[in-house]
């Protein structure tokens, strides 16, 4: 997704599980959620989670040994924005930009990895490369009036050993500045950059990223999101093209090649009606602007607030609309009436049980198949905001949350 101003971005996706657990398809979780789990279940869980208790609590701002940390601009204390933890380590990030490492076991503060006076980390990102686990960051500076993304690697055993300068520079020749971003995905270990300067998306594999591994011109895109395997693009409309005519691609993601161009026709109605033809593939976009160059698109067009590829499935929903469930691979679609499924704000795609979780700054989260059936929600779950979900953890087996 494209990053905010001065913002590093990433999409959450659960990671595809090592085998299939008969318990976790979605007929079992919509049987626990009316029916409970069964008695001796119950009795595992409760003696499961009996144990648990507070085991550590540190202090973002507590006194540091380095007398001019933290710096003034930094000191106001603000909510912890993000947490991730590898070998034993706990990594903290305030929505201030504040960054620091712990030991979990002796509860011992390790190093802040703003390893500049004047740094403000933006974003974390665990990427387990092999047997060395690097924690990716992202910062800005003051120097450059916190406009540009600087990205960088740090093994988390450095972190350990109290080495926060022990880190290498990713992505150096990219000059991420606003509207640019850079974008990880966890479940194809690859990485997308957007330079407003050079014009260009470009995909860096994660365990390589000396060189991408191709590039893809931003002229013409209004939007790019990352899927398991795939890229999809959504084009603006070209000139003398119908305006209510939507047009998409997906792309392979290793190398570029198209492997399906997609339109969808949308009802050109200011009332925001729902989708008027069957699509001639399948497809979204919508109104706003160009990921990268800024450039206003879709003007005309009925407003498009969700457009998603889980898989196979392509999420479309125009404002006031149902919201459109379609299989790029074998035709068809479903539709889930606008007066069951307002827009959220975040979604994560849970794929091997062939559903999803949608979220709401407001209201519960709701589990959803890609067949367009409600299946369970989830009291409590409402996100304060969209990038919120960076504290959310799915498990292997993708029946934990």
């Amino acid at each position: 997704m494209p990053a905010a101003p001065g913002a590093g971005g990433k999409r959450v996706v659960a990671p595809p599980p090592l085998e299939a657990t008969p318990t976790s398809t979605p007929a079992c979780v919509l049987q626990r959620e009316v029916l409970g789990a069964a008695p001796s279940e119950r009795r595992h869980r409760a003696a499961s989670f009996s144990h648990f208790g507070l085991q550590r609590e540190w202090d973002l701002y507590a006194s540091s040994a380095q007398p001019w940390w933290p710096p003034f601009f930094l000191r106001r204390r603000t909510a912890v924005q993000e947490v991730v933890a590898a070998l034993d380590v706990v990594i903290a990030l305030a929505h201030s930009g504040v960054c620091a490492a712990y030991d979990q076991d002796s509860g011992e503060p390790l190093c802040y990895l703003n390893v500049e006076a004047d740094e403000v980390v933006r974003t974390l990102f665990l990427h387990h490369a092999g047997p060395a686990t690097q924690l990716i960051t992202v910062s800005v500076f003051s120097g450059d009036a916190f406009q540009r993304l600087h990205v960088r690697a740090t093994p988390v055993s450095a972190l350990r050993a109290r080495r926060p300068h022990a880190w290498r520079p990713l992505f150096e020749t990219e000059e991420l500045r606003y509207p640019g971003f850079v974008e990880f995905c966890d479940v194809n270990g690859i990485a997308v950059t957007c330079s407003a300067q050079s014009s260009c998306f470009k995909f860096f594999e994660l365990r390589a990223p000396g060189q991408p591994l191709w590039s893809l011109p931003t002229q013409g895109v209004s939007d790019l999101k990352i899927a398991q395997g795939t890229a999809l693009l959504v084009l603006r409309p070209e000139a003398g093209a119908p305006t209510h005519e939507l047009h998409l691609k997906v792309l392979d993601l290793r190398d570029g090649a198209c492997l399906k161009e997609l339109r969808i026709f949308l009802k050109p109605s200011s009332s925001g009606s729902a989708a008027a033809a069957a699509p001639s593939g399948a497809g979204s976009g919508g109104n706003g602007r160009c990921a990268c160059c800024g450039a206003a698109v879709g003007d005309g067009l009925v407003g498009v607030e969700v457009v998603e590829l889980f898989g196979q499935h392509l999420l479309v929903k125009q404002a006031g609309g149902p919201l459109l469930i379609l299989d790029i691979a074998k035709g068809g679609s479903r539709a889930v009436p606008a007066a069951e499924f307002s827009a959220p704000s975040a979604f994560i795609h849970l794929s091997f049980n062939s559903t999803f979780l949608a979220f709401w700054q407001t209201g519960d989260a709701q589990l959803w198949s890609l067949e367009g059936e409600w299946l369970a929600s989830l009291p409590g779950a409402a996100l304060p905001t969209a990038a919120a979900i960076n504290t959310i953890f799915v498990g292997n087996q993708q029946n934990l949350i």
